[in-house]
């Protein structure tokens, strides 16, 4: 409600749209979710943030070459990112493409390597910091555990 609010008042406040889909991703509204992120994609095109979580919910709806498409854009303007080198390593993975799942996923667990705590926490502003190293090592298991499944 205050994200239409906010909208409606501002409607050149794009921001808005991705706040929106977070919202509506959450509430499991996906394809409400989908127009907000496209729509904040079309202002800010280079927010890997934005593409990241268009493909996380295209990879809930089991959409997983759309996921692994919207990712591969986003890699385009952060090539090295590790959010997107996961979102994209895990739809190919479902997509049964294994060995380029496999060099995408080695990929990203070199980069989410190389973060701290708190550059992990800045993706997650709303967390509590004293969690920060908690969700690094829970992102850097989840790739590996995915790298296995590569090898299955």
């Amino acid at each position: 409600r205050f994200a239409d609010e906010e909208l409606a008042l501002h409607p050149d406040f794009k921001k808005t749209h991705y706040i929106r889909g977070l919202i509506y991703g959450y509430a499991g509204r996906q394809e409400s979710a989908i127009v907000e992120f496209k729509e904040f994609l079309k202002w800010k095109p280079h927010s890997w943030a934005a593409h990241n979580d268009l493909a996380w919910i295209y990879f809930g709806q089991g959409k997983f070459a759309d996921a692994a498409n919207t990712a591969k854009n986003g890699l385009k303007f952060a090539p090295s990112n590790p959010w997107l080198l996961t979102m994209y390593g895990t739809a190919l993975l479902n997509l049964g493409e294994k060995s380029d799942a496999k060099e995408i996923l080695l990929r990203a667990l070199v980069e989410a390597k190389k973060l701290s705590a708190e550059e992990w926490g800045m993706a997650y502003p709303g967390n509590n910091p004293a969690i920060y190293p908690q969700g690094l090592t829970y992102m850097q298991d989840t790739i590996q555990k995915n790298i296995a499944l590569t090898e299955k």
